[in-house]
């Protein structure tokens, strides 16, 4: 097929998802697993890089035995094969006859076969297609409900899963009313996406999938995650330094199916596959599978629904879900057992097998390396490398693998690869695709001229392939030679007409170098060749780049058939770009009533209406957007410019502070020190969504020459309003001059005033956790005349107020929907700390608006920092049995682990995140999490334990105004528990200071 990833070089895959089921297969396969094997792994044809010959050699060993185990991941690793005419596999693909497979393979065949179709239609073809026709075995029908609040409220979706209400509203992320809502998956993608279900991003989700089963009994529900990355996310941040959960949301998901009680899939605390293949019993008529995950986790999914024989239910409907309105109660319930045996795979074939020889063992290493198992994976790879030590081909796939292996630091993998590919190279000069990866290893290290060399020798040795020159047409620009690399590509081409993979690199070269006309020539080629909605989508703004309106429009409407949210979006601003507005505006508001908690489209019929020159729709639309997202600030600046009025800015002027009459009250006179802070002061407005807008104003007295350097420079914060050196002289203003967001403020002298206005927006929480900024009436190094804090809080956010040492005045003013609070001090002097005084925060006066913290959340959220860290690999696993080898007592075997973790690093992290495996094999890291999962993987019970690290009477935040979880998070502690010895707090951040100490 024609894709862009090349199995030969074991290029990572996202859709290798596998079960790992151990079933039994009845009939013995005509060809033996160990020769089938090699002919994935080590075939002549990889060693020459002769793509097209490896994949004709693949289908000859599924149209010989369509009933082989091993068809299904042969079959997924021709999905992935880039060949130079696709056609030619296209072809063979879809004559091939999906029932005389087994249940797994017929799946993945199917999947190959409508991408195909979809591939190779004409552009004005594709409307033809139907649901039922593209994709058959996946659902197409889900409801949604989201975005919802707080990630790591269980309790919240253990509610949900019990009571989903599909006919009532719901309070969502940021306090939003949210609905229910259907959407069908796009036309050419089995999967659904999340993420697309819901806008704006964060929070969680819920998907609603139903359909009716005639007469129900045992089956399969198959939750279907290839395409997720999600897990792959995950092993690139657990060889990272710093936390991982402030890149990437949980992405464990949880399913209930019939009612049931539901079930976590958890991914983070250990390797999982991405299928998920559940026994039922479906009921007689309809059937619901509820199913919840974090928005921006990165999941996909597809819901297959299949009889006991893992064959597609027959006579399943999926209609019955056209709108969350139609939600009925469940069918009866069937009295049978649901299926004891799991399904047969390719995996479950390989792992039952009595002896597995090394090509084997590297197709079951690959299989779990690419389902979102990669440590168990690559162990198994290294052992089919090490069982058979001379195989150049076994080597060269695992050097070619270790360049995805994500879960290991760069450092080490790269060094594993190199070696591995030079090895192979030097055994065999003519391994192509080893040749390629050293030249890719030598041009990132600027010897770019010895990785064309290569490439150029390489060219000539196999002129069957477009392979060698496009790596050099990737290098040559790296010099600037353009030239070169326009020629490297055009050999390519006359190498490789078909291939979309030459077509794409020169749309791309000849736009980057300004030839737009020419890049277009070889886009539509890549569109004609792959039909996708990327590709059209990617055509239509091509032409209409050129001013080729009615062709681009032709496009975008092909994509918009095929695709989803994003295409109909692309085809509804091309539309609006021609005027035609009725036709852009009814695609606006499908969009707008899909995603009922989102602003962006109301934004745009907002947008038509004041083309049209409608200015009371266009308003309609903007509080729209704004009852929608109540702190757009598009919405809020388009609003303010139409009326003269926005709720925000009206607070902020209404409540601003009378300058004139602070500058008459204050006495300078009465003050020694060298800044004077006159005026602190802001007016902060709270949105229903926890969103924040304050306008700050300081203005400092500097009254020598130390406060003029204390004052010389300024860094505000936010955007700036004003900013001005005030002469005493004559009042006359100065405006600095910004450098590096750094104000030097000229002509400042000992009198002079320095004046600073910002306005400051803050976003809302994406956990829905509202904590506004503390404010402070008083310092340790300036004294205040005037200290005022004016903010408008929404009483729906039940914000509560927490004041410390206020003497001031404070009054509250009740405008219905929303309360002021108003809060003023006069003249506080600057507060002086003496030698053991408590920490400043005791004393000052403050306050603060804070939304209660839920501490079983918090525990929740530490336990989480270290899950991922301390997951126990092959590696790990082994590392563990060969210090402890042949001792029984479990507190030998603890101190002797601990003596392993002393000398295993070099450079210890006491708080970094980075895994244990990245620590064992890097030789730095965080010893704590190494020694606790080496203690794991030799069964010895530990308690990771977080720590204040302060004692109780040094503590600087006794009583916080809020918990989080950074409160606890200063420590990292290690409690080891041995069965026969006693328990111990072992001391292990430094190398020569560690000791197991009880």
């Amino acid at each position: 097929m024609q894709r862009s990833i090349q199995v030969r070089r074991l290029t990572f895959s996202f859709v290798v998802a596998l079960a790992p089921f151990a079933a039994a297969h009845a009939q013995v396969p005509a060809t033996d697993a160990e020769t089938w094997a090699r002919a994935l792994i080590d075939s002549k044809f990889q060693q020459n890089g002769d793509d097209d010959s490896l994949a004709a050699s693949w289908l000859d060993l599924i149209e010989k035995e369509p009933q082989h185990p091993l068809c299904e991941i042969t079959l997924k690793l021709l999905e992935q094969t880039s060949t130079q005419d696709a056609q030619r596999v296209q072809k063979r693909l879809l004559a091939l006859d999906a029932t005389r497979f087994s249940p797994a393979a017929a799946a993945v065949l199917t999947r190959m076969q409508s991408a195909i179709r979809v591939a190779t239609t004409p552009r004005e073809g594709l409307g033809k297609w139907k649901r039922t026709e593209l994709f058959p075995d996946t659902l197409a029908l889900v409801a949604s409900l989201g975005p919802l609040g707080d990630p790591l409220d269980r309790a919240a979706r253990q509610k949900l899963f019990a009571q989903p209400d599909f006919e009532r509203e719901h309070t969502g992320l940021a306090r939003r009313a949210v609905r229910w809502k259907s959407a069908e998956r796009p036309l050419a993608n089995p999967t659904i996406d999340p993420g697309d279900e819901v806008a704006p991003r964060g929070g969680w989700v819920m998907l609603a999938f139903e359909f009716d089963a005639e007469r129900g009994g045992p089956g399969w529900i198959d939750f279907d995650l290839h395409g997720s990355i999600g897990p792959l996310i995950l092993d690139v941040l657990s060889t990272q330094d710093r936390s991982w959960t402030g890149s990437l949301p949980d992405p464990s998901w949880t399913y209930s199916i019939n009612d049931a009680a539901p079930v976590e899939v958890d991914y983070l605390h250990a390797e999982r596959s991405l299928d998920e293949r559940v026994p039922v019993v479906l009921r007689n008529g309809r059937n619901r599978v509820l199913l919840a995950c974090n928005v921006d986790a990165r999941m996909q999914f597809a819901l297959h629904v299949l009889g006991a024989d893992g064959r597609p239910w027959r006579g399943l409907n999926d209609k019955g879900l056209v709108e969350a309105r139609d939600h009925r109660e469940l069918g009866r319930k069937v009295e049978a057992q649901a299926p004891a045996q799991a399904l047969a795979t390719s995996e479950s074939y390989l792992r039952a097998l009595p002896t597995r020889g090394a090509d084997t063992e590297m197709l079951l290493g690959t299989l779990e390396a690419f389902d979102a198992r990669p440590a168990s994976g690559f162990a198994r790879l290294r052992a089919a490398v090490d069982a058979a030590p001379d195989r150049n081909g076994l080597k060269a796939w695992l050097s070619g693998a270790y360049s995805f292996a994500f879960h290991l630091p760069d450092t080490w993998k790269r060094g594993r690869a190199r070696e591995l590919a030079e090895a192979v190279v030097a055994a065999d000069p003519r391994r192509a695709d080893m040749q390629i990866a050293l030249a890719r290893i030598l041009a990132p290290e600027d010897k770019e001229e010895d990785a064309i060399a290569k490439l150029v020798a390489l060219s000539l040795e196999t002129p069957w392939t477009a392979d060698a020159p496009l790596e050099l047409a990737a290098i040559y620009p790296r010099l600037d030679l353009e030239v070169p690399a326009e020629r490297a590509l055009l050999e390519a081409q006359a190498r490789a007409p078909q291939s979309a993979r030459v077509q794409q690199q020169l749309a791309e070269h000849y736009d980057s170098i300004g030839q737009p006309t020419r890049a277009l020539v070889y886009v539509e080629r890549g569109a004609d060749n792959a039909v996708s909605a990327s590709s059209l989508t990617k055509l239509g703004d091509a032409q209409s780049e050129l001013g080729l309106s009615k062709a681009a429009l032709a496009s975008y409407r092909a994509a918009a058939v095929i695709g989803d949210a994003g295409e109909r979006a692309n085809l509804a601003k091309h539309l609006e770009s021609l005027e035609r507005f009725d036709e852009a505006d009814a695609l606006w508001a499908e969009l707008e009533k899909r995603f009922d908690s989102y602003a962006f489209y109301a934004l745009k019929r907002a947008d038509i209406e004041l083309s049209r020159g409608n200015s009371k729709a266009e308003l309609e639309h903007l509080h729209e957007a704004l009852r929608r997202e109540p702190s757009n600030s598009e919405a809020r600046v388009r609003l303010l410019a139409a009326t003269g009025h926005e709720a925000a800015h009206d607070t902020l002027q209404r409540f601003a502070l009378d300058v004139d009459g602070t500058l008459k009250s204050f006495d300078a006179s009465r003050w020694n020190d060298s800044v004077v802070r006159v005026i602190d002061a802001a007016v902060a407005y709270v949105f229903e969504d926890g969103a924040l807008e304050q306008v700050s104003h300081e203005r400092m007295l500097v009254r020598d020459l130390q406060g003029c350097e204390s004052e010389g420079k300024q860094q505000p914060a936010g955007a700036v309003l004003k900013i001005a050196t005030i002469k005493a002289s004559d009042g006359k203003e100065y405006e600095p001059t910004e450098v590096d967001g750094e104000f030097v403020m000229p002509s400042l002298q000992p009198g002079d005033s320095v004046e600073v206005i910002t306005k400051n927006f803050r976003d809302a929480p994406e956990d829905g956790r509202v904590r506004l900024p503390g404010w402070s009436f008083a310092a340790v190094d300036q004294p205040f005349h005037l200290s005022r804090y004016v903010v408008s809080i929404p009483k729906s956010l039940a914000l509560r107020m927490v004041l410390r040492n206020f003497e001031g005045e404070h009054k509250t003013i009740d405008e219905g929907e929303r309360v002021v609070h108003v809060f003023e001090t006069h003249d506080l002097p600057r507060v002086l700390l003496e030698p053991g005084s408590p920490p400043p925060e005791w004393i000052l006066p403050s306050v603060e608006f804070v939304m209660d913290s839920n501490r079983d959340e918090i525990a929740v959220q530490i336990a989480r920092e270290a899950a991922l860290a301390v997951r126990v690999t092959p590696e790990i696993r082994a590392a563990a049995a060969k210090a402890t080898e042949g001792m029984t007592s479990e507190e030998d075997k603890a101190r002797v682990l601990h003596s392993l973790v002393t000398h295993a690093l070099d450079k210890r992290s006491p708080l970094g995140r980075s895994s244990a495996l990245a620590a064992l094999l890097s030789r730095q890291g965080n010893a704590t999490f190494l020694y606790a999962a080496l203690l794991e993987a030799a069964g010895i019970e530990r308690d990771i334990v977080w720590s204040r690290d302060y004692a109780p009477g040094c503590d600087p935040e006794l009583e916080p105004p809020v918990l989080t979880p950074e409160r606890w998070m200063r420590h990292l502690y290690l409690l080891v528990k041995p069965k026969d010895g006693t328990e111990a707090w072992p001391a292990i951040e430094g190398r020569h200071e560690a000791t197991l100490q009880e």
